[in-house]
């Protein structure tokens, strides 16, 4: 998705409208789950880029701000974020961060790719055609796969659905997706070289074998290669064969009707499919076609965009099935070292009430306090009253951390259990 991105699509342009050809990509996800990494790589790899935050940007400073000059005195337009990274990527991490005032003034780049300015006597219109890669964080601290995207996140639908991919980066607790993580972090220590000091350089022999390649082997898909290969494929501009147009409209309307008999969608747990899903299923098959060095974007190309758009439409039905096949395992992993004949009842379940009367700050305070035991402790599982017992400090009431905790159950992260001598809350590993 992010390559397809930095290749972008066709801009069309009439006398009457403007089609945008650049994409926009969502990353939504967990902390530690490696956002900022996939956007410094794209930071280094662009062109031509601007990376900001969403706590440290305003709507102005993003968009444009009026100023006086201090010599003539003369109201001047400052370019902001969004202006500066014309033809390029804006990389925006801590994206739900930023205050509704502040958002609301990137709908205009977002779709229009133009910023209007009415302030202080001056009206003008500036270019902003770029490509936007934002990451964002929950706002309960982990994605709740019970409930929507904009619910998780706390965006509105208006701004989601100008992002033409938003894809879900989860913090699987899976045995084999933990050592893969761990063979990773492991061999990144491993092969990559010490930052040295100017003295100790000048000490290193020339013939010293290359601890960043232990095993000699030249990287084909380095840097510059891919600026070079990127720079190629952005000046083509591919024509939509009958073949495609056809397989597009196909795909679109079994989509819609998918949605629309799918009892999912009423839950909310599937991104809505609008007109502006058809554009960025031209856009995505348009971009993939420029990767090929292609002049005609063909059906095999539409297969491939259609494949990442159902993705991130249903990838939080994907993320609770994933969610609920790592508990089912963790349960029979539970049940084969407990005891025989022993029980295990599982608490109340949260209704329509509990949800409405939860307040986000004491999920986020149960969560770290829970975090925070298992650190200090070692252990998995703690009676709620001592969850409790940490957050008299904040007056908060044994009723809204077992509302919490409740929640916590039904996302998945906890197992909520009453037992003889009370509640017990266990922290899924």
């Amino acid at each position: 998705g992010i390559v397809l991105m930095l290749a972008g699509g066709v801009e069309r342009k009439s006398k009457d409208s403007h089609v945008r050809g650049d994409i926009n990509i969502l990353l939504v996800g967990e902390p530690a789950t490696a956002k900022s990494q996939l956007m410094r790589f794209v930071y280094q790899l662009a062109p031509k880029a601007i990376h900001t935050t969403g706590r440290g940007s305003t709507g102005v400073g993003l968009t444009a701000a009026v100023i006086s000059d201090p010599e003539s005195r003369d109201r001047t337009l400052c370019a902001g974020a969004m202006v500066l990274a014309d033809r390029g990527v804006l990389l925006v991490d801590e994206f739900d961060k930023m205050s509704v005032h502040d958002r609301v003034a990137m709908h205009e780049a977002m779709e229009q790719q133009t910023i209007t300015i009415a302030k202080a006597g001056i009206h003008a219109s500036i270019n902003a055609r770029c490509s936007v890669l934002a990451a964002a964080n929950p706002i309960y601290g982990y994605y709740a796969t019970t409930s929507s995207l904009s619910a998780n996140l706390g965006l509105p639908d208006s701004l989601l659905s100008r992002f033409d991919l938003t894809f879900l980066i989860l913090d699987s607790h899976s045995a084999k997706h933990t050592q893969l993580l761990s063979k990773h972090v492991l061999t990144n220590h491993m092969t990559a070289a010490p930052m040295q000091s100017e003295e100790r350089k000048s000490y290193s022999d020339s013939n010293q074998h290359d601890v960043s390649n232990p095993w000699g082997i030249s990287s084909l898909l380095s840097v510059g290669f891919l600026r070079k290969y990127l720079s190629m494929a952005k000046a083509i501009e591919p024509s939509l064969s009958g073949e495609a147009i056809a397989v597009i409209s196909e795909i679109y309307n079994e989509l819609r009707s998918d949605q629309a008999k799918s009892s999912l969608t009423s839950a909310g747990n599937s991104l809505h499919v609008s007109p502006r899903t058809l554009e960025a299923l031209i856009r995505l098959s348009t971009a993939h076609a420029k990767l090929r060095l292609s002049t005609e974007v063909e059906v095999a190309d539409v297969h491939i965009a259609h494949q990442l758009v159902r993705k991130c439409v249903y990838a939080t039905v994907d993320a609770q099935k994933d969610r609920d096949s790592e508990i089912d395992d963790w349960k029979t992993r539970r049940e084969s070292n407990k005891p025989s004949g022993q029980e295990d009842p599982t608490i109340r379940p949260l209704t329509a009430d509990d949800e409405s009367t939860l307040d986000p700050q004491v999920m986020i305070d149960v969560t770290e306090v829970l975090h925070s035991l298992h650190e200090s402790t070692g252990r998995v599982e703690f009676p709620v009253h001592e969850i409790h017992a940490q957050l008299r400090n904040k007056e908060v009431g044994i009723e809204h951390v077992t509302k919490a905790l409740l929640a916590a159950h039904a996302n998945g992260s906890v197992i909520l259990s009453q037992t003889p001598t009370g509640d017990t809350v266990t922290l899924i590993p």
